[in-house]
């Protein structure tokens, strides 16, 4: 069996969007372990003073971080978000039954 996927580290940054008109921030995550990206995904919850203002969920084939919109929090919130990271393990057996098992982890940060 291969080793498992890690979320070993996430940065969080920011900067302005694609137009120049919107101040973002992006969730950008370091896995290890064995990454096999379509067995991967993350689920990424935004949060301003305790409160989820943005959730999102998708494979690394997709993208590979999270944004969060300038519309979306407001100067003088706290704001954080909680990480967690799925992977799907597929095993075969001789009668090709497929198992599927889902190994997560979850990680939370203050900005």
């Amino acid at each position: 069996m291969s080793v498992p996927v890690d979320l070993v580290e996430t940065k969080v940054s920011y900067g302005l969007s694609k137009d120049g008109t919107q101040l973002q921030f992006f969730c950008d995550v370091t896995l290890g372990g064995q990454v096999v990206p379509e067995t991967v995904g993350l689920e990424v919850e935004w949060l301003a003073d305790d409160e989820v203002i943005q959730s999102e969920t998708f494979g690394l084939l997709q993208q590979h971080k999270g944004v969060l919109k300038e519309e979306k929090w407001s100067i003088g919130q706290t704001v954080s978000l909680e990480i967690i990271l799925n992977e799907i393990i597929r095993l075969t057996k001789l009668c090709n039954n497929e198992i599927v098992l889902k190994h997560s982890a979850l990680i939370t940060e203050n900005i």
